[in-house]
């Protein structure tokens, strides 16, 4: 009796990690640009110490010069990580000295945003555009992926031309454009999931 044997194979890319907007503790940011003026400390005895009081040492994002230093940031790794992606992590960010910093509070009403919950998406936008995330761990082929892309990439397309005023958007003429394009990918033979 012949055995079969299967082989499987991965591909891994390693990408950067730039944690945007937390946390202003790994990176040593200048105190003006860290809601509240938030601590920094490269020793490991004071971080385990104060774990809780670095773990909410985010950035200002009502300070314009946090844009500009997280630019040069991103420049910087981008330099020495010539890959096609860096992950901008920072997914599990506190909130709490943006509600106590009077510059992000400035920013919530500038952006017209509704609360802190908002500010990191703003504030990303501002840093790299916009993402639209996609875990492939149970991702198999070139087929699946874009079912998983598709039409979600439209809207992304969408929210950010609209941005930053929602009240341009018209969802219906949204979702005519989208019917529009996923027809065009479909003839293109790229695998779209439904609208609906």
């Amino acid at each position: 009796m012949k055995r079969r044997v299967a082989c499987l194979f991965a591909v891994v890319a390693i990408a950067a990690t730039a944690e945007v907007p937390k946390t202003a503790t790994i990176i040593p940011a200048p105190r003006e640009i860290r809601a509240t003026g938030g601590e920094y400390s490269c020793n490991r005895d004071v971080f385990k110490f104060n774990r809780k009081k670095l773990y909410n040492n985010v950035y200002c994002f009502g300070n314009p010069d946090t844009f500009h230093f997280l630019e040069k940031v991103l420049d910087y790794v981008c330099e020495l990580f010539p890959s096609e992606v860096i992950h901008i992590g920072g997914d599990e960010c506190s909130r709490s000295n943006w509600k106590a910093c009077p510059k992000c509070q400035a920013f919530i009403k500038e952006k017209g945003l509704k609360g802190v919950e908002d500010i990191q998406p703003a504030a990303r936008k501002n840093v790299v555009g916009g993402q639209c995330c996609n875990w492939s761990t149970h991702t198999f082929c070139l087929e699946g992926l874009e079912w998983k892309m598709w039409p979600r990439g439209f809207a992304l397309a969408e929210v950010l031309w609209t941005y930053p005023d929602p009240a341009k958007r018209d969802f219906k003429e949204f979702e005519e454009r989208a019917a529009n394009y996923r027809r065009r990918l479909i003839g293109a033979h790229v695998n779209c999931a439904p609208l609906k």
